[in-house]
């Protein structure tokens, strides 16, 4: 979804208003905007080290029927290195805070702790609803024991209507 409206729309989806990309915090210099560039391995986002940091995606005036979504980790360290490790991704359709929807959660995953890892993740719940909203949310520490959620792309499959 993210790659098919960088395309239509000619550059980064948050920068053309076309998707509305934010978080919870973040550090200086690593935005939110940085995982739409999904062709970019040489910036990512990261948010500070706080409990439960997400990053959101609001697709403004489209609904989003989500049925898997892929993960880039970050490039510039290995191992151990507070790669995403514990996380849900949520659905919600108003700006409300308290009406998100588990669609899917992950505990424990080892596969993105390195430099450049993609893993792609099926939706587990909800799979029939569409959402305005969509985030991931850290629900517990990284592979370096702190709360920074980093990531350098975070792509969504599925349908839009």
């Amino acid at each position: 979804i993210i790659h098919h409206f960088t395309k239509k729309y000619g550059g980064n989806v948050d920068e053309n208003g076309i998707i509305k990309i934010t978080s919870s915090s973040a550090i200086r210099g690593y935005s939110a905007k940085y995982v739409a560039d999904l062709d970019d391995n040489r910036h990512y986002f990261s948010s500070l080290s706080r409990e439960d940091s997400w990053l959101l995606y609001d697709f403004r005036d489209r609904k989003i029927k989500p049925t898997h979504y892929s993960i880039r980790t970050r490039h510039d360290v290995g191992r151990g290195q507070g790669h995403p490790k514990n996380w849900v991704i949520e659905g919600s359709n108003s700006d409300n805070n308290d009406d998100w929807v588990l669609l899917d959660s992950r505990n424990g995953v080892t596969e993105l702790d390195e430099a450049n890892a993609i893993a792609t993740y099926e939706i587990q719940s909800h799979k029939n609803d569409e959402f305005k909203l969509l985030r991931i949310r850290q629900i517990n520490e990284n592979s370096q024991g702190s709360y920074n959620l980093a990531l350098s792309a975070l792509e969504f499959f599925g349908s839009v209507n």
